[in-house]
């Protein structure tokens, strides 16, 4: 029952909010695995400054996510943790059939004051051209000091007209969304960036529109994990 409820949720906003979906010990598990990962890079985050822009943007962008194959080094069953019985049972329902994880699933970070990590508005159906779940989980507190997501609630699954540049080698700039159009479509009052702790989790459908949420007040990197069932 619980997850036809959630499913007429998702169908209502678009979007439903889950407390602590992932346990303090796996948090904490994959925020270390991730810290040595990205501690790592720091070297190569330096030299990549000398690279031409464009080249540059790609780079940076690209260290910013990690797969969660390779963090996991493929361990399917560590993977299938990830996932709980009430998503899982949710995007059965929604998807109509039993889900996978698609390979496009990693960790993010997002450093304040690093606009290249940051995404712009987008719906994650134009990047996969396919039906989709998206489980967004902080592993840091977010929201307030850190940087949140923001999202479109609205109960619409219509995917709008792209404004990016489709020779643009990264694939989410490609669809990017024009945010006057956005907020002309939706209006302003239909945004939310709720501040999350870690372990929390927003669960919205491939149309969902939604973006990075970062503010001049915030100071310190956030790490997420970004599940997509299809």
């Amino acid at each position: 029952m619980r997850a036809y409820v959630d499913c007429w949720r998702l169908g209502r906003f678009g979007v439903i909010k889950l407390r602590r979906y992932f346990a303090p010990g796996l948090v904490e598990q994959l925020r270390t695995a991730a810290q040595r990962i990205y501690a790592e890079r720091t070297t190569a985050a330096a030299e990549v400054q000398s690279l031409p822009k464009a080249e540059r943007r790609l780079r940076m962008r690209q260290m910013s996510t990690i797969s969660l194959d390779s963090l996991l080094a493929g361990d399917s069953r560590f993977l299938q943790v990830l996932i709980s019985k009430r998503v899982r049972n949710l995007a059965r329902i929604y998807l109509g059939k039993e889900p996978s994880l698609d390979p496009n699933s990693h960790i993010r970070q997002v450093v304040p004051g690093g606009d290249i990590q940051s995404l712009p508005f987008h719906q994650d159906q134009s990047v996969l051209r396919k039906p989709l779940l998206n489980v967004w989980v902080p592993l840091d507190s977010c929201g307030t000091t850190a940087p949140s997501l923001e999202v479109v609630v609205t109960a619409s699954r219509r995917l709008l007209d792209v404004s990016g540049d489709p020779s643009d080698t990264i694939p989410v700039e490609r669809v990017r969304l024009n945010e006057d159009a956005v907020l002309a479509t939706y209006g302003s009052q239909s945004l939310w960036h709720p501040a999350l702790g870690p372990g929390d989790a927003l669960v919205f459908s491939g149309t969902t529109v939604h973006r990075s949420y970062v503010t001049r007040n915030m100071t310190e990197p956030r790490m997420s994990v970004e599940l997509r069932l299809v």
